[in-house]
């Protein structure tokens, strides 16, 4: 059973006991197992994410597996140091749990991959095991959505932060893989954009919007959709909400599909004999979505969603 905290907000709206399920006969294991469950707030993309994680577990018949659901807006009773796993969603969450020291492993979800390196540096030998299920999607699946709808785009553009050197350099490299050269502006954190969104959008064929919450702001965001559009260079997001926003399509995963996740990395755990979190990883599971007005606009026709999304199936994960 999951339990959850007592506030009115979008834990309360789960709406069903999470204790999840593993019967005493299981393989896996014959006592409770309790795994504290750390939203970054009381909202329901969180909340998402922990009742994909129930839904997973409910649906595989494992009952002994009770996700202690709280958030930072309404904390537990106790630390959550001490129970055999904890699942911080979200980078503040993950901030929140790291800094209580080590003991239990954690499994951070939903969380850019910069956010979780930078994390895990900071945090380097205080935890026994630590990992992640990223937000974000692989270079090599954004640059397949990027020519799935223009092969013969040659440069690449990416507005990118300081702190994202790793990433810059897998989008360079499937950039190069697929016959194209990635265009990187690389934005410190006191910088003006404006100056590299106008270079990008007068050179760059294609423009891929990465998640970086220091660079990409909703106002930058906004700009990058608007001037991008002026000069009809389509922009790939990271999410379903900058598809609506503007941006011409996105490959993206649900709050529901990154819990499906988080739920199939807890029960591999439990067949390690809980030796083994695992290594980071991308999502595995995703959707192409498509803004028909815009990809219109710029001379595109019946773009198909799901043919785009079974196209992306093989890429690198």
């Amino acid at each position: 059973m999951t339990r959850h905290s007592s506030s009115a907000g979008a834990i309360a709206s789960l709406g069903f006991c999470l204790l999840a399920l593993i019967s005493p006969a299981s393989p896996l294991i014959a006592d409770p197992v309790e795994v504290a469950v750390v939203l970054s707030q009381d909202t329901a993309i969180y909340a998402e994410v922990a009742k994909g994680m129930a839904t997973l577990l409910r649906e595989e018949g494992h009952d002994q597996i009770s996700l202690d659901v709280t958030s930072l807006a309404d904390p537990p009773d106790r630390p959550v140091s001490n129970v055999e796993l904890r699942i911080p969603v979200g980078a503040r969450a993950t901030r929140a749990v790291l800094s209580q020291g080590g003991g239990s492993p954690v499994l951070s979800v939903l969380i850019p991959k910069s956010t979780f390196e930078e994390l895990r540096r900071r945090s380097a030998g205080a935890h026994n095991a630590l990992s992640a299920v990223y937000l974000d999607q692989p270079a090599e699946r954004q640059l397949a959505l990027g020519k799935a709808l223009l092969p013969d785009a040659k440069r690449i553009g990416v507005l990118i932060g300081d702190s994202q050197g790793s990433l810059k350099e897998a989008l360079g490299d499937s950039a190069r893989r697929n016959g194209a050269r990635l265009l990187a502006e690389v934005i410190g954190a006191e910088a003006n954009p404006v100056g590299a969104i106008k270079r990008l959008t007068r050179q760059a064929d294609l423009i891929i919007a990465v998640s970086s919450p220091a660079v990409l702001t909703p106002t930058t965001a906004k700009r990058l959709l608007y001037m991008a559009y002026q000069r009809r260079v389509p922009v790939l997001g990271f999410s379903r909400a900058l598809v609506d926003a503007g941006a011409m399509a996105a490959v993206y995963s649900t709050p529901q599909q990154i819990g499906r996740q988080t739920a199939e990395r807890i029960l591999a755990w439990l067949r390690s004999r809980r030796s083994a979190l695992g290594a980071p990883e991308f999502p595995r599971y995703f959707n192409v979505a498509v803004n028909k007005a815009v990809a219109r606009s710029l001379g595109f026709k019946s773009l198909d969603t799901e043919a785009l999304t079974e196209s992306l199936k093989g890429s690198s994960r």
